[in-house]
């Protein structure tokens, strides 16, 4: 479980981003999802990250290349909106999730009985399983509140990948989010929200979401302009 932890923790700063995502709307459909070498390189050259689906890619295939079973999930989060996707990986005959896409790569045991918690390193996770079915969990100083419900069913690449192609028909907004110092930063078009373990802070200021997607996301102005324009066109 180390040598896991240790490769998760090498992932654990990517962020979750839909810029790079929306900058590949002109392209053809087949074409659109990024390879984990060009996210990683990304990555490391800018700063850039991906939404669930290219991190879970990427984070599948680095397990799978270590030896380990892993395939994605589709998780049930309330929402009216596309599929949300997690990871789940086996060792020794047991099944442990992550989910970049909720910046949580504290792996959390699927337990048959009682509950498994994680961090990431801002708000605290519960995994437990109610009648077939397990819940997520965030926990802060306040609030017991559920991220989503799933049942371990493995999800095949071929129909993982169908649908990651599909989720481009559905973005609405541009979204990112990371930690940043030992607060989770959200944007979401122009409103911006910091929460750590006790407090949120939140403001409408589309130069202060500017500013941070080039901070702390990797992106120039001209970059973000660019996604801006294509997404309207998009939508329209």
């Amino acid at each position: 479980m180390n040598t896991i932890n240790i490769l998760l923790e090498d992932f654990s700063d990517i962020p979750y981003e839909n810029i790079s995502k929306i900058l590949r709307l002109p392209i053809e459909r087949h074409q659109r999802p990024r390879s984990p070498e060009t996210l990683i390189s990304e990555f490391i050259q800018s700063g850039r990250g991906g939404t669930c689906f290219s991190l879970n890619y990427t984070v599948m295939k680095a397990l799978r290349m270590n030896g380990y079973p892993a395939w994605p999930v589709s998780v049930h989060t309330g929402r009216n909106s596309f599929p949300h996707y997690a990871v789940i990986f086996s060792i020794r005959d047991q099944s442990y999730l992550v989910d970049p896409g909720y910046l949580l790569y504290s792996p959390l045991c699927l337990k048959e009985k009682g509950s498994d918690y994680g961090t990431n390193g801002v708000l605290d996770y519960e995994l437990s399983k109610q009648n077939g079915v397990y819940t997520l969990y965030s926990l802060d100083s306040q609030n017991r509140k559920i991220r989503y419900t799933f049942t371990p069913q493995p999800v095949g690449d071929r129909l993982f990948i169908h649908h990651w192609i599909r989720s481009y028909d559905y973005i609405s907004a541009l979204v990112a989010s990371r930690i940043v110092d030992n607060s989770i930063l959200y944007i979401n078009d122009d409103y911006v929200r910091f929460t750590d373990a006790h407090s949120v802070q939140k403001s409408y200021d589309i130069d202060k979401a500017n500013r941070y997607l080039s901070q702390y996301f990797g992106f120039t102005q001209e970059e973000i302009d660019r996604a801006r324009g294509i997404l309207k066109i998009h939508t329209s």
